[in-house]
């Protein structure tokens, strides 16, 4: 396929290939764009086989074919994913995820090499990538794992967010193959039973992950590659060098404890490795780096790709880089120096080249049309790819750092100067670079500035001598004399000269340019109407677009239109950034005004309408399939980059009436809300849509079922009344398969609305209707919202086994949004069942991979119940999950939920022991809640903070906040903190000797019990219980009674686990049995002390309880009285029965 000349971009297949990525002896890689029915397709690197004759046979063949079919097999974040496999005129192909950024051996090669920190990054996760590839193979049908066999740097894929991804599955095989008399692998890599064709399992894996993992971390080769039998012998020789302290002093050094984790991977014997890569990532998990840590893997992903790329192919800039070599190197030592860096210079004197060129790969934010700090925040926003209703100064500590370019800021303007000094100073790791033509800043604290002056006159002839070849040197001296010799003008004339104008013209176009302070208007001037035409026209497409967007919307009969655009681009007119174009800032304000003399009203409005029309496909039922499948990352991204044209639609069609066109956009940007990519939609607009006579049925009911689920206008009556019209709507159309999809969502808003029994009718309707129709993706969103209506009302097993069959019914569909949220509803019912960490590793995963998918709000919630999960079990853990959810809906713009995921946060610092932290945190949350009106939010701020009172023994400080619960009718709104503000009550009454007021808070303690709302009442109520007998000297059942409430406690929340074990130590010993007391210490010790943080409140109750072991027992001072004597008596001798006391 690949040729000498080839020419590129070409056709392949369904295909566009687009550049070439690499060239092999036996094939190439390229960089392709799918070619899809509305020409906005997705980027892979396509992989092709040569098609001459190979020296490797028929075996290179079924290598790569193998590589297909294995990496169809597998799905996570840690792999390379295979999207597609077949032949274009008998040449093979593979299409993979497209990873930009570099290979692990690039990152530790010559100089460079990779820090502690990023070592441990990469580690661990290619040790879940290849946990993940093993178990492909146990999840399927063949039952045994699969194995890589060609573990190295180079099959080590690292993106620019820090991801490791592990490639290449050519030698990939199922385990259970047995001997094998063909040697595969990399010498230097391979393990013994590689060499020696033994059977192969997953620890052959695990061997050349640790000679990979040793070279990265040290810089040195451990094995010899060639020749073969010095390699051979290298690996029977290892075993004895495994001993040796030099071979290991490097590696200490930076991790402590990693030798000890790579000898047992390195052993010659597979018997004597890791069982599995899950083992090797526990063992990974449990190091920490030396000193400094170092830069992490995206601050040195970001690093590489500063340099040349293999990965990801840039077209040279349009205009010529010359005469700034010394301010290039300026501009990247002040880059790296400090966070802020201004540039600048007259227009025209070539800022923006310089910093393209000095800065490769930074992230472009133009600039020169913004004129306040919302809007500068909203278009740096929309350059990271984040949501414009995100807090940009919350988010930036959150997400990896990286340089940004803000080109063409106003320094004058009210706000922007301060705004871009504020984000400098909120994240220093972050680098901003940016370019103005007004002079710097009166405060550049912080900062470095490069003034730019006018090329020197030999830089200017020589720029002026690539525009024009033809030139002679002498000329083209003495024209760049008589120029301001600044970029523009330089440009500005060679294009004159270059198209024929004599040079004093030339020179006089010059002089213009630089006088309109623009060569943006001298060369829309300039070009012929034709080409006007096509920008006016191109004008209606606001986000960037490619050549079928284009086609689109430019009805001028051109059939050369991609010559045309090919020429603006040259003039700087357009911007190509490889697969995609734009209009920059400056070249549309020109050309707002130059449209009405180029197009006429009417032809404005029909381009008008045709935009919205064909941004309108994206929401159709044929434009949103994919969007549930393995392609439906690529889609949604499509769908988030058209956004701007999308609602741009949306508005035109609302302006004509065009409801069926407008209800199509609706649905798009309701998909992109959905994952937390955008906001919804306006209400208005979905009610003008709705009640439009001209709409069709099955848009209205499509757009219907879109707002059932999406639309968040708080009024649940509403959006019930919604979902039964779309049922309605649905059977009078005679559409059973809307029908069934409606049922669905009547009973999961009835779900949702806690109208359990009336959901159980429409829920299994519509899955009776899936079922009718053989829809398996209709049927599994049913099983979906049965399992949420059975786990409402507390049948979680039964929840459980329903999910189990939709995850079945699902796995074969590959569904990108769906699959991983029905994994992460089974995971929270295990959490709600006791199985705490099964769940947490389940929701981790899931949480992963909706990351990956780029859908962000369902990434939120998973992270919040995997903090829900490991609450009270794993704080520093369950913390980490709570910032990370933090993060995404800020991303998302979700606001309210953003301040819930910080209450969680105030929670656990409290068990983290940072009680101060905590408590300013409950503070700013309260005042901030209270400051919107928002009081439900302020009624669960305040059944937190009663409950970390509580944990602390704070008895003053609940006093006043039990009052203020009871004002704001907590226990009446949020049925759910009953059993908590009772058993606090209780435990403060005991405190104040209230024996009285105890007892009334154990009769609501016992109803929650008994309703089982919450787990937790159950050993709430037992404790209480208990703390009351032996309050009243029956000591007896108070030792019953809190027995019970321990072992309750252990399986449901260690830290009260650790609070009833303090009181029931203290009743052990009053009645002389310390030696049980020290066997329940050591008890709770093992089981529930490796889940609390050493600082927090349950490991001071913990120590606590040890340290009234170890105290001497006071001897009594006074005789027992006869009463009391025969009370004690009683009590021993007696099987006392709490409940019925």
């Amino acid at each position: 396929m690949s040729t000498p000349h080839e020419h590129l971009p070409r056709t392949f297949g369904a295909y566009e290939l687009i550049a070439k990525l690499g060239q092999g002896s036996q094939g190439a890689v390229y960089l392709a764009q799918l070619r899809i029915h509305a020409g906005l397709g997705p980027r892979f690197a396509l992989k092709t086989l040569s098609m001459g004759p190979s020296p490797y046979g028929s075996g290179l063949r079924a290598s790569f074919v193998r590589e297909g079919r294995i990496g169809t097999l597998v799905r996570h974040p840690n792999l390379v994913r295979v999207v597609d496999v077949g032949k274009v005129d008998d040449q093979p192909f593979i299409a993979m995820q497209l990873v930009d950024g570099c290979t692990a051996g690039a990152l530790s090669t010559g100089s460079r090499q990779l820090g502690p920190g990023a070592w441990l990054e990469l580690a661990s996760q290619a040790a879940l990538g290849l946990a993940a590839l093993h178990d492909a193979g146990q999840a399927g049908e063949v039952g045994s794992p699969l194995l890589h066999l060609d573990i190295k740097p180079s099959n080590l894929l690292l993106d620019r967010s820090g991801c490791v991804k592990l490639a290449d599955y050519g030698l990939s095989e199922l385990m259970g193959r047995g001997k094998t008399q063909v040697v595969e692998g990399t010498p230097g890599y391979m393990s013994s039973e590689q060499f020696t064709g033994e059977a192969l399992g997953p620890r052959s894996d695990l061997f050349s992950l640790g000679v990979t993992l040793y070279n990265l971390l040290t810089g040195e080769r451990l094995l010899p590659s060639f020749p073969l039998s010095d390699a051979l012998s290298a690996v029977h020789r290892l075993d004895d060098r495994l001993d040796d302290p030099t071979v290991w002093a490097a590696v200490e050094a930076r991790v402590p404890g990693a030798s000890t984790v790579l000898k047992q991977c390195l052993r010659r014997d597979p018997n004597q490795r890791y069982a599995n890569a899950h083992a090797l990532w526990a063992a990974l998990s449990r190091l920490r780096p030396e000193g400094d840590p170092g830069p992490g893997l995206a601050a040195m992903v970001d690093r590489m790709a500063h340099g040349p790329s293999r990965w990801r192919p840039r077209l040279p800039p349009s205009r010529p880089f010359v005469g700034r070599l010394q301010e290039c190197t300026r501009v990247r030592r002040a880059a790296a120096r400090a966070p802020l860096t201004w540039i600048t210079g007259v227009e025209g004197i070539g800022k923006s080249v310089l910093a393209r060129h000095a800065l490769h790969g930074a992230t472009w934010v133009p600039a020169d049309d913004i004129a306040t700090p919302e809007g500068l925040a909203q278009r740096t926003l929309r350059a990271l790819n984040l949501s414009r209703e995100a807090d940009l100064l919350q988010l930036l500590p959150l997400i990896p750092a990286r340089t940004i370019v803000v080109d063409g800021l106003d320094t004058e303007a009210e706000g922007l100067v301060s705004t871009l000094q504020t984000w400098s100073a909120a994240a220093p790791e972050w680098r901003w670079v940016a370019t103005t033509r007004g002079p710097p800043p009166a405060s550049t604290d912080r900062a470095d500035v490069l003034a730019l002056d006018p090329l020197d006159p030999a830089s200017a002839t020589d720029l002026l001598c690539r525009y024009v070849p033809d030139l002679s040197t002498e000329e083209a001296y003495e024209l760049a004399l008589k120029v301001h010799r600044h970029p523009v003008n330089l440009e500005v004339m060679g294009h004159a000269l270059a198209s024929g104008v004599s040079p004093p013209d030339a020179l006089q176009t010059a002089h213009r340019a630089h006088t309109s302070g623009s060569a943006v208007r001298w060369s829309l001037e300039e070009v012929p109407r034709s080409d006007q035409r096509v920008l006016a026209q191109l004008l209606a497409l606001r986000g960037a677009f490619g050549l079928a967007e284009a086609e689109a919307v430019v009805t001028d009969s051109n059939h050369q239109l991609g010559h045309t655009i090919e020429g603006l681009v040259r003039r700087g007119l357009l911007v190509d950034s490889g697969a995609r174009m734009a209009i920059p800032p400056r070249t549309r304000m020109e050309l707002d005004a130059l449209r009405p003399a180029v197009l006429s009203p009417r032809e404005h409005r029909a381009l008008t309408l045709r935009h919205a029309m064909h941004f309108s496909q994206m929401g159709t039922l044929e434009g949103l399939q994919d969007l549930w499948g393995p392609l439906g990352q690529e889609v949604l991204e499509r769908l988030v980059d058209a956004k701007d044209d999308l609602q741009a639609a949306l508005d035109a069609a609302l302006v004509v009436r065009a409801a069926t066109t407008a209800a199509r956009c609706l649905v798009a940007l309701l998909a992109i809300s959905s994952a937390g990519r955008g906001s919804s939609p306006r209400t208005e607009d979905l009610d003008a849509v709705l009640h439009h006579r001209a709409l069709e049925p099955t848009e209205k009911i499509r757009l219907l079922l879109w707002a059932v689920y999406e639309w968040n206008d708080g009024e649940e009556v509403i959006v019930v009344r919604r979902a039964r019209e779309a049922v309605t709507a649905a059977r009078a159309l005679g559409d059973r398969g809307l029908e069934g999809a409606a049922q669905t969502a009547l009973g999961s808003i009835l779900v949702s609305t806690s109208t359990l029994d009336a959901a159980h009718a429409p829920i299994a309707s519509g899955r009776a209707i899936a079922i009718e129709r053989g829809d398996r993706r209709a049927e599994y969103r049913a099983l979906l919202e049965k399992a949420r209506l059975l786990g409402r009302k507390g049948s979680l097993s039964d929840a459980v086994v329903t999910l189990d069959e939709a995850i079945n019914l699902a796995e074969p569909l590959q569904d990108a949004a769906t699959l991983p949220w029905l994994r992460a509803l089974r995971a929270l019912m295990w959490a709600r069942m006791g199985r705490h960490f099964d769940a947490a590793e389940a929701l981790t995963e899931a949480a992963e991979e909706f990351e990956v998918n780029g859908w962000w709000s369902r990434a939120s919630s998973a992270w919040a119940n995997v903090a829900f999960a490991l609450q009270s079990r794993d704080a520093t853990a369950a913390m980490h999950a709570i910032t990370r959810a933090h993060r995404f809906l800020l991303q998302s713009g979700n606001v309210t939920q953003a301040a819930s995921s910080r209450l969680v946060a105030a929670a656990l610092l409290v068990e983290l022991g940072r009680a101060d932290e905590a408590s300013a945190l409950f503070d700013e949350l309260t005042d901030l809640a209270r400051s919107t009106g928002a009081i439900d939010r302020e009624r669960s701020i305040l059944s937190v903070r009663v409950g970390q009172a509580c944990i602390l023994n704070d008895w003053n400080a609940l006093g006043p906040l039990l009052q203020e619960a009871e004002r704001l009718e907590v226990v009446d709104r949020f049925k759910v903190h009953t059993a908590l503000i009772a058993y606090a009550t209780a435990r403060r009454a005991l405190a104040f000797a209230d024996e009285d007021a105890a007892r009334d808070a154990l009769a609501d303690l016992r109803v929650e019990r008994d309703a089982g709302r919450i787990e937790n009442a159950r050993w709430m109520h037992d404790d209480v219980d208990g703390r009351i007998a032996a309050a009243q000297g029956a000591s007896a059942v108070a030792e019953a009674c809190l027995e019970r409430a321990l072992e309750l406690a252990c399986a449901a929340d260690p830290f009260g686990a650790c609070e009833v074990l303090l009181a029931l130590v203290d009743v052990l010993l009053h009645r002389g049995r310390a030696a049980r007391a020290q066997e329940l210490v050591e008890h709770v010790t093992i089981t529930v002390g490796p889940h609390l943080h050493p600082a927090s409140p349950g490991q001071q109750r913990l120590q606590a309880a040890a340290d009234r072991l170890a105290a001497p027992i006071p001897s009594a001072t006074k005789a027992p009285s006869p009463l009391q004597s025969a009370r004690t008596l009683f009590d021993q001798a007696t099987i006392i029965d709490p409940n019925s006391r």
